[in-house]
């Protein structure tokens, strides 16, 4: 389904909660085994922000179906003490010598920019990406 769909649905007194959405979307991804963290009463006032952050997590299942070849994803959100929200991914999948930022990646660091935020990625040969 789409993402705006999605958000629009989840409203719940001005504020969207996020966690029936990740959990959907992580629902039934084939070959991959996605372990999720996420605060508890995960909700965002901003629409644009949870739809944001819902594209991100849809990138990084797809980034790890795809590309990567895992087997397993783990996932987590959580609010830094300055009160931003930070997403972290790590996959056991094989790696890269080096990095190529394809559509995919190069969309979510300009999403992320545009709220003041920043897409950072770890890869080696062997060892996954987080």
């Amino acid at each position: 389904s789409d993402v705006r769909e999605v958000v629009s649905q989840l409203r719940e007194d001005d504020s969207i909660d996020l966690t029936d959405a990740l959990n959907t979307l992580i629902e039934g991804v084939p070959g991959l085994r996605i372990h999720l963290e996420l605060p508890p009463r995960f909700t965002i006032d901003d629409p644009r922000r949870a739809q944001l952050l819902l594209r991100c997590a849809q990138e990084i299942i797809t980034n790890a179906v795809r590309h990567a070849n895992a087997r397993n994803l783990w996932l987590s959100f959580e609010r830094t003490p300055d009160r931003k929200l930070a997403i972290h991914a790590r996959d056991d999948g094989r790696g890269a010598i080096q990095l190529r930022h394809g559509n995919g990646l190069t969309g979510m660091r300009e999403r992320l920019s545009q709220f003041g935020g920043q897409l950072d990625i770890v890869t080696a040969k062997d060892q996954g990406f987080s």
